[in-house]
């Protein structure tokens, strides 16, 4: 048998496996399948063999030398295929066989790492199935292998590699269980060939359906999204092709819910920082979302908290898939949650309130949009959160990061928040403080005019200023100046604003009526602390005698140049179109004189400007002074009316026509000096300013 009987292989033999030539070491291997064959029939056959493949592991291939390493996996390999097709006597022999094969693949040396896959190749081909047995560690070697740094070790590897996908997949013998835990520490990897190796056998083993590997999903998705990232093509196209492959077996399932774990994988690689991933991430929750929605309801607030901060990134492809997965969301909370389901919408308001912290404007809008959904949807349920939101909605309201759009929602929360009377004080209050705090941003005829016209087409006009009136007129015993400034911007939105249409028709009314006579002095008493504003104010509602009154108290106050600007905004106010009644009321000087009178002073008042001379040019229109005085004076016995007007007896002051409102025309005026911080007026003094009338 060319060999001793212990196992020991002959000279000749053991010569021929140690050359340094691969020829006269496949000649010694052929040797060895010799002698195997003819010893599988012997009684102690076995045994024999045993020895010789011991031989081999012993002196061959855990030798110094490469070329007997080389030579030994060659003769292992040539016992295995002499074994064949007695797979019993193969199979008691593979533990031996096997093993030093295996210790081979992290040789140092290519060419035995490489004659290392051709013996566990020959192996395998007659084991088939039985070589399972050592899956775990064949596949950790072959791992390592694919990304050898020799070429041909890679190829010996993936021909090896083929095999036992082959095996893998024809036997039910085998263990995905045992796959998945192998695959798990290998698939963080960065190197592309090991990321394409395992791609590759999960792309095989998906497509055996007794396997089940979407069970496992869970357990190997997150890294493989990582995979997306990857630089080379081929792997983001072979990791793509898988990943929707897997999602199109997870949303066809109908029948059992997505688990936890898969959903959380879903929605954290929704904020991946690869716009691909990201892509990816959300495709799959959009088609899940659409396609149960009511087993993805207990997920719908960790999905608010993955996509909306997906609708800031700079990537426009990326907003339009967050954008349908926050409208699929919404369209769940609407149409599948019930408004007694208190656990889930308690958990996607605190998701939103932390969605209003970020920075990101795009996020807070779609944040804010969600509070106006929830409110329609649940409004007792976001009422009782409105401590915690309130603090946030104002917030908004002073960011420098906030757009006319999160202002604009934002109010609109608010304004929804604010049905009771409680709650609207606290709002326009807390609004207030808010402005007095940062009155660099807001207030600003654009900034306060955009919060207060949004706020008018939210809730009544009137309610809203007849409040902020109120308001304000407390906060000026601390701080008249703001109230000042406030009051300017104010009268300027109230005379200019479309959404204030309605509140100015009502000052124009007439002040007879109650509810305009009531409105008027609510809002007097405020606009008090702005000369200007308060003879606007009188003008517009046609309180002229008295706009005579704040005229002539003027000229008892300093006259600043911030002051004559404030007058200049009003003669130009007065050409609008807002004032047009007023100028009507010109073409009847004899029932309106106080108006005329007004005007003049404000004429008195003016520089030699452009402005003067617009003003000027507009009394031209009506009789000249010397008429109007004389009309004046036309009360006394035997006094003649002007040439050409009526007789000026007849005229009726405003103050006279509008006894029926209850006005109390002197707390006014003594009001308006009050809070001018002018004196009182002394009996002497009236009577004076009378004898001037």
């Amino acid at each position: 048998y060319n060999m001793d009987q212990f196992g020991q292989l002959s000279v000749a033999t053991t010569r021929n496996l140690s050359d340094s030539k691969n020829e006269t070491r496949r000649k010694g291997a052929n040797e060895v399948e010799s002698i195997v064959r003819s010893l599988k029939g012997e009684k102690f056959g076995e045994n024999q063999i045993h020895g010789i493949i011991g031989t081999l592991t012993n002196q061959f291939t855990k030798s110094v030398q490469p070329s007997m390493r080389k030579g030994g996996l060659l003769a292992l390999a040539a016992a295995a295929l002499a074994l064949y097709p007695d797979v019993d006597k193969l199979e008691r022999c593979l533990d031996i066989l096997v093993d030093p094969v295996l210790q081979c693949f992290g040789d140092h040396e290519a060419t035995v790492r490489f004659n290392a896959c051709e013996t566990m190749y020959n192996i395998a081909k007659v084991a088939r199935g039985h070589t399972l047995t050592y899956f775990g560690r064949i596949f950790d070697g072959l791992v390592k292998l694919s990304a050898d740094n020799e070429t041909k070790v890679q190829n010996a590897a993936h021909t090896l590699d083929r095999l036992i996908k082959d095996i893998a997949t024809e036997t039910t013998s085998f263990d995905v269980n045992e796959f998945i835990e192998i695959a798990k520490g290998h698939m963080n990897t960065t190197n592309p060939h090991i990321r394409q190796f395992l791609v590759g056998w999960l792309t095989v083993l998906d497509e055996v359906p007794d396997l089940d590997l979407i069970r496992h999903l869970p357990e190997f998705l997150d890294p493989l999204f990582g995979m997306l990232s990857d630089r080379h093509k081929e792997i983001i196209q072979a990791t793509e092709t898988l990943l929707n492959e897997f999602e199109r077996q997870v949303t066809s399932d109908t029948d059992s819910a997505p688990s936890k774990a898969l959903v959380d994988i879903l929605f954290n690689r929704c904020n991946s920082r690869e716009d691909r991933t990201r892509q990816v991430a959300l495709q799959w929750c959009i088609n899940l979302l659409k396609k149960q929605p009511q087993e993805m309801l207990p997920f719908c607030a960790d999905g608010i908290r993955a996509v909306l901060p997906c609708m800031s990134t700079q990537s426009e492809e990326i907003r339009h898939y967050a954008a349908e997965c926050n409208d699929t969301l919404k369209s769940i909370i609407n149409n599948h949650c019930q408004r007694n389901n208190q656990q889930i919408l308690n958990n996607v308001i605190a998701i939103l309130q932390d969605m209003l912290l970020r920075q990101e404007v795009r996020t807070r809008i779609a944040a804010l949009q969600w509070l106006l959904l929830l409110t329609d949807h649940s409004y007792d349920l976001v009422f009782l959160k409105f401590t915690n939101l309130f603090p946030l909605l104002l917030r908004t309201l002073s960011d420098a990061n906030s757009s006319e759009e999160a202002i604009t929602l934002d109010l609109a929360v608010l304004a929804k928040l604010s049905r009771s009377p409680e709650t609207f004080n606290q709002f326009l209050e807390q609004l207030v403080r808010l402005l007095n705090k940062d009155r660099k941003k807001l207030m600003t005829r654009t900034a306060l005019g955009h919060i207060v016209k949004q706020l008018s087409s939210l809730i009544d006009p009137e309610k809203l200023f007849r409040t902020l009136s109120a308001i304000l007129r407390e906060e000026a015993e601390k701080d008249k100046d703001f109230v000042a400034t406030c009051v300017q911007l104010l009268n300027m939105i109230l005379l200019t604003a479309g959404e204030l249409a309605s509140l100015r028709n009502t000052l124009k009314r007439g002040l007879q009526k109650k509810k305009t006579s009531q409105l008027f002095v609510e809002l007097y008493h405020c606009w008090s602390y702005s000369p200007v504003s308060t003879l606007s104010l009188c003008l517009f509602s046609m309180a002229y005698e008295h706009a005579y009154h704040v005229v002539c108290t003027f000229g008892d106050m300093e006259i600043t140049v911030k002051f004559l600007g404030q007058i200049d905004t009003l003669v130009h106010l007065l050409e609008s179109c807002i004032f047009a009644h007023i100028r009507i009321h010109l073409l009847e000087p004899q029932q309106h004189p106080y108006l005329v009178k007004a005007l003049f002073g404000i004429l008195m008042l003016l520089p030699q400007s452009s402005t003067f001379d617009l003003l000027k040019n507009r009394l031209k229109c009506i009789s000249t002074v010397g008429l109007t005085n004389a009309m004046m004076e036309g009360k006394l016995v035997g006094s003649a009316p002007a040439a050409g007007l009526p007789n000026p007896s007849t005229a009726l002051t405003t103050e006279k026509k509008s006894k029926t409102s209850q006005i109390d025309w002197e707390e006014l005026r003594a009001h308006f000096r009050q809070a001018q911080g002018l004196p009182d007026e002394t009996e002497e003094e009236t009577s004076d300013e009378e004898g001037c009338q």
